[in-house]
């Protein structure tokens, strides 16, 4: 699922660079041949995965009990 989605993600920032002219079909095939697009994929997609991670971890981290201010106060 979180693959899926990465990919998603990834697929739609590719297609947005595209759109704003930031990357055109004869830079992108380049950079593919070179292995720079490749290696860029396989560090997003790590990052992310790890990013995501760490929001779960913090996620499953059980909630600490918030006391008033008030309730401090003799």
């Amino acid at each position: 699922m979180a693959a899926a989605a990465l990919r998603a993600q990834l697929n739609a920032h590719i297609a947005g660079m595209y759109t704003d002219g930031v990357v055109d079909e004869d830079t992108f095939e380049e950079l593919w041949d070179e292995g720079t697009a490749v290696k860029v994929s396989r560090l997003f997609i790590y990052d992310a995965s790890e990013v995501i991670d760490d929001i779960d971890i913090l996620m499953s981290a059980p909630t600490p009990s918030i006391i008033s201010p008030s309730a401090l106060c003799l």
